[in-house]
């Protein structure tokens, strides 16, 4: 029951921001199930992707997903999500959880301040396909198609590598980092950049668990399916709850969920060092 509850968890916060969900996966997995990080980390994954490609199937009626991007950024970040697992094998589980809480601290900080600056980029439902971004490195073409050139698939490239390796190493899908990146990348909208971010989350989480497999990962299916299930039930709910809730209200409460979340973390490997 408790990994039922637990993936609704994650499939809510997936729902309701468009990305950030894996973040509780972890220490859910952790310290709700008792995991231990190399453990924890493909498991996470292999929710998190399955959940993700379910909100793509929900999304593609809406026609909000951007294929090329998406395919850019998935096979660069794919190439490295292998990368990342191996660390994450090597490095002690307190140092992980430490950084991992520290990520954790930044993105609810970059959530924060968005939230307050730009708050109409919270509101993911009401958003349109495209929007006007001057500085953006990829561009639509008066007839609506996605132009790749050389800094474009850079960019995408690089920002794929990145997310793929900390999705690696931590466990997340990373939609807390693709969302934002392909908003600067690119013009899609929100809405547009949170539907192509499910579809990347799913093809890279697919990677890690993959490799993971490759490396001798056995998953726990009594623990994953129950997950599993609970975190489409959490994403439908998330769908249809944040159609009718504040953006910069969501995002200023999941950033403080998530500080919490890291100082739990902190606090408890410190302790558990004898530090305090």
């Amino acid at each position: 029951m408790l990994a039922l509850l637990f993936g609704v968890i994650v499939g809510l916060a997936l729902g309701l921001t468009g990305g950030g969900g894996s973040l509780f996966a972890i220490p859910l997995l952790v310290y709700g199930l008792g995991y231990s990080m190399d453990q924890a980390v493909p498991m996470s994954l292999l929710v998190v992707g399955i959940t993700s490609a379910v909100g793509v199937l929900a999304a593609l009626p809406s026609k909000r997903i951007s294929f090329k991007p998406a395919l850019v950024f998935a096979l660069s970040g794919m190439l490295i999500t292998p990368l990342g697992i191996q660390q994450a094998m090597r490095l002690p589980q307190p140092m992980i959880l430490m950084l991992f809480a520290a990520l954790a601290l930044l993105i609810a900080s970059y959530m924060w301040r968005r939230s307050l600056k730009a708050p109409d980029d919270a509101r993911v439902v009401r958003a349109s396909f495209v929007r006007e971004n001057a500085t953006a490195l990829c561009r639509f073409s008066p007839d609506g198609c996605f132009r790749i050139n050389g800094p474009c698939a850079a960019g995408l490239a690089v920002a794929g590598s990145v997310t793929g390796f900390l999705s690696g190493l931590f466990g997340v899908g990373g939609g807390f980092l693709i969302v934002p990146a392909l908003m600067t990348i690119t013009q899609l909208s929100i809405q547009s950049a949170v539907a192509t971010s499910l579809l990347t989350i799913a093809a890279i989480s697919s990677g890690g668990v993959a490799s993971a497999v490759f490396q001798g990962v056995q998953f726990d299916w009594g623990t994953a399916l129950p997950f599993i299930v609970g975190g489409i039930g959490g994403l439908s709910i998330g769908f249809a709850v944040a159609k009718h809730l504040s953006g910069a209200l969501l995002q200023r409460l999941f950033a403080a969920l998530i500080v919490v979340m890291a100082i739990f973390i902190i606090l408890r490997n410190m302790a558990e060092g004898g530090l305090v």
